[in-house]
């Protein structure tokens, strides 16, 4: 399954290799996000976090492969039952 972001999103890395991608770097956006913060608590105003969703379907294919993934490296070993 090919995966792709949704139509106008984009992931912020360390390190941008393309000069004009330079304000996609991660330290920008945690600078613009320490000023913003300071500027919102000057104001009043508090942070809040909404939950992240995500399709029902997704989750339970990356869980499938997790466990899959699993199994095939684990060994696994029957023994016999043994009251204490």
């Amino acid at each position: 399954m090919k995966y792709s972001l949704p139509k106008g999103t984009f992931d912020i890395l360390p390190n941008e290799p393309k000069r004009q991608d330079q304000w996609k770097e991660s330290h920008r956006w945690n600078y613009l996000e320490s000023v913003m913060r300071e500027l919102a608590h000057t104001y009043g105003y508090q942070e809040i976090r909404t939950p992240i969703l995500k399709k029902q379907s997704f989750l339970f294919g990356v869980l499938a492969k997790l466990l899959i993934s699993f199994r095939k490296k684990c060994t696994l070993f029957k023994t016999k039952q043994i009251d204490l």
